[in-house]
């Protein structure tokens, strides 16, 4: 994929005006995925908060530890095209993903007041004090630093726009780095994105995407919203974030249950959330939204690759009458329907229920992911493994 080729003349001259060294640092240009145009969208109008950032929290054991932190996420850099791009927007007629050659991690320093948890109060300003990140700017993530208040170790802080990396790609990051950091040399090549473009816009099936689409929504009298939320509902400010843990003990059971029923623990979630739904929002026949890893990262996912292979799909349930047995059979179905179109983009099923430009068309979404813990990025990489560095906690969109 030659970027100049793609583009015309006048984007190209666009485009070596407003990145960094002109033409000479542009590696590649991409069209935006319609996940990541969305992503965009509400980065623009949200401003100066932006809640599509992934935080990873590294402890470390001195300043000098610091140091060896950067030089270690900058070789990760240049290792990934996604950690080198910004997105285009103005003043082109559709937003581009633009690689870089070079980007430079923009480091900061804070201070932490001296009472109180550090790694509390690290989580209170990534909720709380989420910045707007300039989206045109490679690349789309920085890193914050901060001496303990009370003793040698510092903390670093690294911020990753959701645009330019799912929770995957996050663990490959944090992977490299800590590899990086105990002394590898040199790790396996890593995956190009271009490859992932390229199956994408060939995988595309834009007719039978929708046709199925339009089917599945046909004759959705309502959308479910529990507890009075609907899709345009404009309290997000609002709502508070509940979490909790699922105990190990209720971990098995559930594992357990799938098994003697003969599916996974994510169509049993699935499922369960469908019943959660309806109970809270009175309705039988309920549409929400599904977070899918797309089949092209389920068939390299043993290679190092960092960028968004997400999307998000309108899963239906229709519960009335069914029993538990029934239900999940009817889950199972629709999810595997559903995944044959994973690249399904959701303006198809806005326009199928008729719902508003802009507009999501559900107003609860599912994001089913199987963790280890909530600390650990790979079995075969412990923390304990890297000496002057371990990472401490994660946070961001769920």
């Amino acid at each position: 994929m030659n970027a100049q080729s793609a583009l015309a003349q006048q984007q190209w001259e666009t485009l070596s005006r407003l990145i960094p060294s002109g033409t000479a640092n542009i590696e590649e240009v991409y069209p935006l995925s319609p996940l990541q145009e969305a992503m965009v969208f509400q980065n623009l109008r949200n401003g100066r908060r932006d809640t599509n950032l992934l935080s990873t929290l590294f402890e470390l054991a001195s300043h000098r530890d610091v140091g060896r932190l950067i030089d270690a996420l900058r070789g990760v850099i240049g290792r990934h095209e996604m950690l080198r791009s910004s997105v285009i927007s103005e003043p082109l007629r559709k937003p581009l993903l633009v690689v870089q050659r070079k980007a430079e991690l923009p480091v900061e320093e804070l201070t932490l007041e001296p009472d109180g948890d550090p790694i509390e109060q690290w989580k209170e300003i990534v909720s709380s004090g989420r910045r707007g990140l300039d989206l045109s700017q490679a690349p789309l993530a920085w890193l914050q630093i901060t001496p303990h208040p009370r003793g040698e170790k510092w903390y670093a802080s690294l911020q990753v726009h959701h645009l330019i990396c799912d929770h995957h790609s996050r663990e490959c990051i944090t992977r490299e780095a800590l590899a990086l950091l105990s002394g590898e040399e040199r790790l396996p090549p890593a995956g190009e994105y271009r490859r992932y473009v390229e199956w994408a816009q060939e995988s595309a099936r834009p007719e039978a995407t929708e046709a199925f689409i339009t089917g599945k929504l046909s004759g959705l009298e309502e959308i479910a919203q529990p507890f009075g939320l609907s899709p345009t509902d404009r309290r997000a400010g609002e709502i508070a974030e509940a979490l909790a843990d699922v105990p190990p003990e209720l971990a098995r059971r559930i594992h357990a249950q799938a098994k003697r029923s003969g599916v996974n623990a994510a169509r049993l979630f699935h499922a369960v959330w469908g019943l959660v739904l309806a109970r809270a929002s009175g309705c039988e026949d309920v549409l929400f939204g599904t977070v899918v890893t797309v089949g092209y990262r389920r068939a390299t996912r043993a290679q190092p690759m960092v960028g968004l292979f997400i999307n998000t799909l309108p899963l239906r349930l229709q519960l009335a009458g069914r029993t538990a047995t029934g239900l999940l059979t009817h889950t199972t179905q629709e999810l595997s329907e559903l995944l044959a179109y994973d690249l399904a983009p959701l303006e198809l099923a806005r326009r199928a229920i008729g719902g508003s430009p802009g507009t999501l068309p559900f107003a609860a979404v599912l994001n089913y992911r199987h963790s280890a813990g909530h600390g650990s990025i790979d079995p075969r990489t412990p923390a304990s493994a890297v000496p002057g560095a371990r990472i401490v906690a994660h946070q961001g969109v769920r």
